[in-house]
Parts: C-alpha cells; sequence; structure tokens
C-alpha cells in the first residue's frame, strides 16, 4: 500500500478507537511504522483548502476519542480501587471473627516491636484490639 493511503488509513482506524498496535495488525505493518505515520500526520502543516478542514476534523475525532478514553480509564481505575479496597477490608473483617487467628494476634501482640509496627502499618492509635475482635464476632454472627 502506498504511503498516502496507508496514512489515510491510519487516521481512519485511530479515529474509529483502534491502538496502534491493532492499526498495524490490520494494515499488516509495524507498530513504529504506524507511529510514525501518526507523528507525520499530526505534523502536517496544511493550512489550504480541503486538506485542511479534513485534517482539522480528523484531529477533532482523534482529541475527543482520546478524552472519551481517558475518561473510561479513569472510572474504570476509580471502580477498580474500591472493588480492591472492599474486598482486602471485608477479608480483614472476617478474619478477625476466626478464633484462631485472634489467638495468633494477642500472642504476637505481646512483642512489643511486633505491637508498633502493627499500630504504625494499621493506624490503630487508642484502639483496642479487644474491641476489633468483639465487633467482628458481633457482626459475623449477623451474616451467616
Amino acid at each position: 500500500m502506498e504511503q498516502a493511503k496507508r496514512r489515510e488509513a491510519v487516521l481512519e482506524l485511530r479515529a474509529e478507537g483502534m491502538t496502534q498496535q491493532q492499526i498495524g495488525e490490520v494494515l499488516g505493518v509495524a507498530t513504529s511504522t504506524v507511529c510514525d505515520d501518526l507523528s507525520h500526520i499530526r505534523n502536517r502543516t496544511n493550512n489550504h483548502g480541503e486538506n485542511s478542514v479534513r485534517n482539522r476534523k480528523e484531529t477533532e475525532n482523534l482529541e475527543a476519542w482520546r478524552a472519551k478514553h481517558e475518561a473510561e480509564l479513569l472510572e474504570e481505575n476509580r471502580r477498580e480501587a474500591f472493588y480492591r479496597v472492599s474486598e482486602e477490608s471485608f477479608h480483614c473483617f472476617l478474619a478477625w471473627n476466626v478464633e484462631e487467628f485472634c489467638a495468633s494476634a494477642r500472642e504476637l501482640l505481646k512483642d512489643e516491636d511486633f505491637r508498633y509496627q502493627f499500630v504504625k502499618r494499621t493506624r490503630l492509635k487508642g484502639v483496642e484490639i479487644v474491641k476489633i475482635i468483639k465487633g467482628a464476632k458481633t457482626s459475623g454472627s449477623r451474616h451467616p
């Protein structure tokens, strides 16, 4: 495929939301070629006639796609972070409802160095472990 037609195809596929790697696979060229084509298109400074209008429209389409894609990624990341924090909190909460875990915690917390690191890492200053265990057992008994 000649260079001009390939660059036009690259722009069209990019406007449809394809990645550089996907475009390369579709056109049968290396990703670096697609990258070079996109760079050439961005750097083109044609201020006359139909090409200028088309270039502006292609740039606007690309920018709109990029903004939409970034918003989708931000939302996906926000949701994933919430899932992970919630899952971890839930699993840790359940652990305090297991007697073996609590017994191990009581034993470990007798060690001053361990207790210092535990309070530092969990930020549980002034919270009694007994209250955490009691709360977990109370809540755990309400939820089968």
